[in-house]
């Protein structure tokens, strides 16, 4: 026959509650409504995020004219593009 230790109704217990615990985290959707959280969180603050308004025209850098067309100054009547 075998013997059963003093403790071992309690050693059980704790595995269990571990996994019941775990099963209840992994059910739960955190990550896809962390997503959604911080997602809706910046929506909220776009407009003080912003650098400037959606409307307002960015006046072309000398830095960008040079990257899109090879030329200190860009092709553009009052620096508007087309």
């Amino acid at each position: 026959m075998a013997t059963i230790p003093v403790g071992a109704d309690q050693t059980l217990a704790a595995p269990r509650a571990v996994r019941r615990r775990a099963r209840f985290v992994r059910d739960l959707p955190v990550i896809p409504l962390l997503i959604l959280g911080g997602l809706a969180f910046v929506a909220v603050l776009a407009p003080a995020l912003a650098p400037h308004g959606k409307l307002d025209p960015v006046k072309p850098t000398r830095d960008s004219c040079m990257a899109k067309f090879g030329t200190p100054d860009c092709p553009y009547i009052d620096n508007v593009p087309p």
